[in-house]
């Protein structure tokens, strides 16, 4: 009879037996004393010998305990145990030392054993085994009948899949793997036959077919909702579907239908779904469901407005208020301290508004002095930017562009204007608008005004389409309280913007945020700005009456917070704007713009001024 140390899984040959054993782990820590090698032999087909060594170091002799599926098989002091069992069956054991004083086994050595029964020579072996394939997923197996026997031992791969006294047996296969099949009658001993002649076999890998039947259903806000028929599976089970709009996977999942999201009205779309299963097989994809939504309703209005394209509420704004909006402004690009040209479109917006024929005209921002000096002063730089402003528009079919360079040095009035001429130079060659925002100015007495001197009224408006004249600014975050653009002033500005030859470029505008300053306000303690649904809720916690200043038609109040320091508050509400957009135009300047889109009060969008109907 043949002994293995239990170290690996083996097939051990006894005697005429077969004996499988595996070797398992010690369930120990340091203070654990385990057995040694263990050792399992088959005396018989209805009992297995389990021996093992006395753990490293031992002295005296030993309680051990022999477990099998968690029940005590026996205590010895020896160092092997009979176990019972029956053919065929895999067993777990557990061998450990029980310590004086303890009744249970702190750890132990666990293995794994089954025994075969011994063949019985006279039982022949099946004849006419045939193996076909009746899924990619199941084979079929019959055989002839054998004479004394009392059932069929199926083999796959040499393990035991099923017992039974049919001649036939379907079996569980993955496709395409190989197989070894063979089947062996026993008796009611549980004793085996000669083996059948061995089938090797395999199945064959099969995709699953593509969906079919494919729909869709209008889910408003440029949402449809796709659905498709289930697809028939090929090899291995369907594990989900892919659904692609234009060639791009917009999601996956189980589900035979998706919403499918971001369609934009008057654009044509080509949705397919495919079919994917367990191993990863994919089908081809389905018919194509072509959807084209419908254009929408253009717009009506001329207002022009900008819009933050770093938030949500601004878009939302314009999507609610389109109609009266024909031009926008979305903040996309900027420029780095390195003179590096940043930014880029959110084809979400520009596409959503140029859909309803409203102008994108990008707002390229720049606020950085020297930054603007080398833009002005470096020919290569200069041309850089020059060549990737036009090359945007191109890009993204903007209609044109807004620049937006503040804080510019006075001394560079001349080179700035000069930027602006050859940029307005290559936009007009290719159809496009250039718009440009600048300080307001009362005069041009003083040329080296910190915000205003830069800008060359004259020179400028000779080139661009459009001078956009920020009407606020009077009081600023860190400066002290006060009116943010008086109506005298507002007027004024206007008046000097429409004595200039090219007055009807020339557009005023008015800022729709609102300050909160707490006493002492300045660079150290700058105030908040603050929308208008924020101001009405900033007035509704603290109580709080506002009043309108005649001198800015701007409301304004007062609260003191919890650490007792007082803030002075201004905001911006229909009656503000209305009053702004007058003095405008009692100063010459009828056109106007609004800074920014978001929470405004919704009122502003009933004003004449605003949409320009």
């Amino acid at each position: 009879m043949m002994i293995r140390t239990l170290t690996l899984p083996r097939l051990l040959a006894i005697a005429g037996f077969a004996l499988v054993a595996l070797a398992g782990t010690a369930r120990a820590d340091a203070a654990c004393r385990v057995p040694g090698t263990v050792t399992v032999t088959q005396r018989d087909e209805r009992a297995l010998r389990v021996s093992w060594t006395a753990p490293p170091g031992a002295q005296g002799r030993l309680t051990y305990r022999v477990t099998r599926a968690g029940r005590v098989v026996g205590q010895t002091k020896k160092r092997s145990m009979l176990v019972r069992t029956r053919p065929g069956l895999f067993i777990s054991l557990r061998i450990g030392v029980v310590e004086r004083g303890s009744a249970r086994m702190r750890c132990s050595v666990a293995v794994k054993a089954r025994t075969h029964a011994r063949p019985r020579s006279d039982l022949l072996a099946p004849r006419n085994l045939d193996v076909r394939e009746l899924t990619p997923q199941a084979l079929r197996l019959d055989w002839a009948t054998v004479r004394g026997a009392f059932g069929y031992r199926v083999y796959r791969d040499d393990t035991v899949v099923r017992q039974l006294q049919n001649t036939n047996l379907d079996v569980p296969v993955i496709a395409g793997r190989s197989y070894r099949l063979q089947v062996a009658a026993v008796d009611r001993a549980g004793r085996a036959g000669a083996m059948s002649k061995l089938v090797i076999t395999s199945t064959g890998l099969s995709a699953p077919q593509a969906p079919t039947s494919l729909t869709a259903t209008d889910a408003g806000g440029g949402g449809y909702q796709v659905s498709w028929r289930a697809a028939v599976a090929g090899s291995s089970p369907i594990r989900g579907y892919r659904v692609y709009r234009d060639g791009i996977v917009v999601g996956q999942g189980p589900e035979t239908s998706r919403l499918v999201t971001g369609l934009e009205a008057g654009t044509a779309y080509r949705i397919e779904v495919q079919t994917f299963d367990s191993r990863g097989e994919a089908s081809p994809l389905s018919a194509p469901l072509n959807l084209t939504l419908a254009p929408p309703v253009p717009t009506a209005g001329h207002g022009r407005a900008f819009l933050l394209a770093s938030t949500d509420r601004s878009f939302e704004g314009l999507q609610a208020n389109y109609m009266k909006i024909g031009r926008v402004y979305p903040t996309y690009y900027d420029c780095a301290p390195d003179g590096t040209f940043l930014g880029k479109d959110d084809p979400r917006i520009t596409r959503w508004a140029q859909a309803r024929r409203i102008q994108v005209l990008p707002r390229i921002n720049c606020q950085r002095t020297a930054v603007q000096h080398r833009i002005f002063t470096d020919p290569v730089l200069r041309q850089r930017w020059i060549d990737q402003i036009v090359e945007v528009t191109r890009t993204n079919g903007y209609e044109g562009v807004n620049i937006d360079f503040e804080a510019g040095l006075a001394s560079d009035r001349a080179v700035f204007s000069q930027f602006i001429t050859l940029l307005t130079a290559r936009m007009h060659a290719e159809g496009r608008i250039v718009s440009l925002c600048v300080s307001p100015k009362i005069n041009d007495n003083s040329l080296t005004h910190p915000r205003s001197g830069i800008f060359d009224y004259p020179a400028l408006s000779a080139q661009a389409d459009e001078m956009m004249v920020m009407g606020w600014g009077v009081h600023w975050l860190t400066s002290p309280a006060g009116q943010l653009s008086p109506l005298s002033w507002i007027q004024a500005a206007a008046t000097y913007a429409a004595s200039m030859p090219n007055a009807n470029r020339f557009v005023m505008g008015a800022a729709l945020y609102g300050v909160d300053w707490p006493a002492g306000s300045g660079a150290s303690r700058p105030g908040t700005a603050l929308e208008y649904d924020d101001m009405q809720a900033l007035i509704a916690a603290k109580g709080a009456v506002p009043q309108r200043d005649p001198g800015s038609g701007e409301m304004f109040f007062q609260y003191t917070d919890a650490s007792g320091v007082v803030h002075d508050v201004r905001y911006l509400d229909v009656e503000t704007i209305q009053a702004k957009h007058a003095a405008a135009a009692a100063g010459g300047i009828r056109q106007t713009f609004l800074w920014r889109l978001g929470d405004e009060d919704q009122r502003i969008w009933t004003l004449p001024s605003v949409s320009g109907l």
